[in-house]
């Protein structure tokens, strides 16, 4: 596995993490990051119906600390669910 993460299907709330809300019939990479050269690498992922939720893997940043994973949310909103 390379750590790109796919997705495909009906994405009319934009529940696919695609940044559209058009419904796709082949697999689309997602893409997490906003910086062109960052590498994210996910640890898990949770669907609904209507919404998605990706887990980063944390990351060492030395022996003794461990940063926080980031949280990427993306979807039907409204009720609050994505946080």
């Amino acid at each position: 596995a390379n750590g790109n993460c796919f997705s495909f299907g009906k994405n009319e709330n934009g529940q696919l993490g695609l940044g559209f809300c058009q419904n796709q019939n082949k697999p689309q990479k997602i893409n997490f990051s906003k910086e062109k050269n960052e590498k994210i690498e996910i640890e898990e992922i949770f669907v609904g119906g209507l919404h998605t939720f990706a887990i980063e893997k944390k990351k060492r940043e030395n022996d003794d600390k461990e940063e926080n994973p980031r949280i990427y949310t993306c979807g039907m909103n409204y009720d609050g669910q994505l946080g």
